[in-house]
Formats: structure tokens, C-alpha cells, sequence
């Protein structure tokens, strides 16, 4: 397809053509079109500037051309020619200086290459707005679930007798009270969690000594409150021994912590 513009004058002079081939960027980085351009022009013999060049016409012609061709890709070649040849409808005749422009044909063309490498690129850009769109939807049904359905085993357990497709959030077939109870175990405001905020804060700001002594109350209160396995595991990755009063440590009248 080959996209012409003129206006000629009423009594148009003889013409001179200026021919070249240029390579024109696309929307797609990378991705050129390959431009035929020709422009047929003559001189204005009452024009002030007589060292006007064709090859200022060549310049003027692709600022024109430029913009456009950068707005649309080289898997549109067709749809491009045809915005430029409307927009150089516009203009034409077009005076450069002491030249006049009386007619432009762009011809826009597109290697193999570039075409299959434009595929490809499109390809990936779907395959990306899949991926967010799943991810927006996983979002979705997570939010709900969490906020909507586990809020209590109760409509957890009503939920799960609709019959619902699993793309919206569907319950799998399990213990909805023991699912409800470990989320909300470990919900940001749940108690452990809190607790276990303050400890890491309250750790951070300890010196060596201050952490040492606070593993030997942890192993006191283990060995009081603990299983075998636990005291047996905290001693072994501390590599703390067994002392006659190390028992009552935990329950020393020094250790008094005030429950506010």
C-alpha cells in the first residue's frame, strides 16, 4: 500500500523528485519500519532564500513522519501509512524556505525478522496481563476468605455447603474450625504475635550478657513448664548444663513480673 498526499498549485512548475530510504522507529523498542520516502518539489523562484537543499525537505518530511510512525507497530505497517498520508493531506503544498513540497509517498515496509520478533513481544506482554490478572484474582479470593469467610468457624462451615466454582474461592474439604483457629492464631493482632513483636524488640536492644541471662531464665521456665523434648532441646542448642537451684529459677522470688 502506497500513501499519497497532494494539493498542487493552479499552475504548478516543473517538479524535481528527492528520493531516500530510512529506517523509522516504532512503538516497539527495537522494532523499526524501513521508509521509502519520496518527495516531489520545485523552487519558488520569488522565495528570499535561494541555499535551501532537498535535503532540508528530507529533514522537514521526518518530523512529520516520525511521530506517527512512533505510535503504532510494525505489525500495523498499513495503519501507519495510512495516518501519515492523512496528516501530509493537511500540509501539502508545504513551503520550506524558497522550496515547495507538492507531494510526498511513504512507503513503509517491515523485515521478517522484526515481524516475528513483534509476535513475540506480543505475546509476552498478553502473557503478563494474564499473570496480573491471576494474581489480582488470587488476591480477591484471598481477601475474601480471610476477611468474609474465616472470620468465625461458623461461616466457614455455612460456606462450604454452597456449591461454588473454586475460581471465586471455594473451601477445600477439611477441619474449618481448626483452619479459623490457626489463622486467627497467627492474625498480626493475635496475642503470640504481639508477644512475640515485643520479645524481638526486647531482644534487639539486649547486650550479650542481658541475652545469656535471659536464655537461663528461658530454660528455667521451660524445665517447669516444658516437655522432656523441649528442656533436652533448649539445652542442647545452648549448650547450657544442669545446676542444682536451675529449676527454680523460674520461680524465684527475684523473677516478679507485674501482669498489666
Amino acid at each position: 500500500m502506497r500513501g499519497q498526499s497532494r494539493r498542487p498549485p493552479a499552475n504548478p512548475p516543473p517538479t524535481t523528485v528527492y528520493a531516500f530510504r530510512d529506517r523509522i522507529d516504532s512503538r516497539d523498542e527495537g522494532l523499526p519500519f524501513l521508509a521509502f520516502i519520496r518527495i516531489e518539489w520545485f523552487r519558488d523562484q520569488d522565495g528570499v532564500e535561494k541555499s535551501c537543499s532537498p535535503r532540508t525537505l528530507a529533514h522537514t518530511i521526518r518530523k512529520i513522519i516520525e511521530p506517527l510512525a512512533q505510535k503504532g507497530s510494525v505489525l500495523r505497517a498499513r495503519a501507519v501509512e495510512d495516518e501519515i498520508f492523512v496528516e501530509l493531506s493537511q500540509r501539502l503544498p508545504l513551503r520550506v524556505s524558497s522550496l515547495v513540497v507538492s507531494n510526498v509517498t511513504v512507503t513503509l515496509t517491515v523485515d521478517d525478522e522484526v515481524i516475528d520478533a513483534a509476535h513475540k513481544e506480543e505475546h509476552l506482554r498478553r502473557e503478563i496481563k494474564l499473570d496480573e490478572l491471576a494474581r489480582r484474582q488470587a488476591k480477591g479470593r484471598y481477601d475474601f476468605l480471610r476477611d468474609v469467610i474465616l472470620a468465625d468457624p461458623g461461616a466457614a462451615q455455612l460456606y462450604s455447603l454452597v456449591d461454588l466454582p473454586e475460581r471465586i474461592g471455594k473451601l477445600p474439604s477439611r477441619d474449618h474450625d481448626e483452619l479459623v483457629r490457626r489463622i486467627a492464631e497467627w492474625h498480626p493482632k493475635s496475642r503470640w504475635v504481639v508477644v512475640g513483636q515485643i520479645l524481638n524488640d526486647f531482644l534487639n536492644k539486649l547486650s550479650e550478657s542481658g541475652k545469656n541471662d535471659l536464655i537461663t531464665v528461658l530454660h528455667g521456665a521451660i524445665s517447669t513448664l516444658g516437655t522432656e523434648a523441649q528442656i533436652a532441646r533448649i539445652e542442647k542448642e545452648f549448650a547450657i548444663s544442669e545446676t542444682p537451684n536451675h529449676k527454680d529459677i523460674f520461680n524465684s522470688s527475684d523473677i516478679n513480673p507485674q501482669v498489666q
